[in-house]
């Protein structure tokens, strides 16, 4: 809501402003981030991504890149080459922020060198519902109402994967950029994540 990201702005402030200055803390910037995308602020959120992108801050996530044969994180040579955007330590507004960014900023620069473009959404932060990751849920749903053509491979839910070229052929037809506005209601960046899983990433964070 308005009053939320306006109230989470005001205290991220005043943690700089405070004499000492109290440094802002990954739970308190993914707070933030939370407050803002709830709140429909897609373009402050993005400003703030990117500023943390610049100064390599771990809730703007890692990206990764690994060529074919290669040896996974399940210890099985890759069949492809891939490039990866690891969400580990981020909540879901923050996901959803470092995600569009990523692929308004950087996918098109990269993803014509790579087979596959890969999001890892397997263990966000915060709570996890029945199994399943709040941050998988919600970038899943995101790039679900855009269209796009990431989807979970049957062996491993925690990841998002998609041909990169199919992504650069979408990225050509979809202006995701455009999107990143302050105060549209109406943004299939905004599609809500089911009701127990908002719950849950509500309990984890009180």
């Amino acid at each position: 809501s308005t009053g939320e990201w306006r109230a989470a702005t005001r205290v991220y402030r005043a943690m700089g402003d405070a004499t000492p200055r109290v440094p802002a803390t990954s739970v308190t910037i993914n707070a933030l981030l939370d407050a803002l995308w709830n709140g429909g602020q897609l373009a402050k959120s993005a400003k703030l991504i990117r500023a943390l992108r610049d100064k390599g801050h771990l809730v703007a996530g890692q990206i990764m890149q690994m060529s074919a044969g290669e040896q996974s994180a399940e210890g099985e040579p890759l069949s492809a080459s891939e490039i990866k955007l690891d969400l580990h330590e981020l909540s879901p507004g923050a996901a959803r922020a470092r995600i569009v960014v990523w692929l308004v900023d950087e996918a098109e620069g990269s993803l014509a060198d790579f087979e596959l473009a890969v999001i890892v959404v397997g263990k966000g932060l915060g709570s996890r519902v029945r199994g399943e990751s709040v941050v998988r849920l919600a970038a899943s749903d995101m790039l679900g109402a855009l269209g796009s053509p990431f989807v979970h491979p049957p062996n491993n839910e925690g990841r998002l994967v998609a041909p990169a070229k199919g992504v650069l052929q979408w990225l050509a037809e979809v202006d995701v950029g455009a999107l990143l506005v302050d105060g549209d209601p109406q943004s299939n960046l905004l599609c809500k994540q089911p009701a127990d899983a908002a719950a849950a990433a509500g309990d984890a964070g009180s």
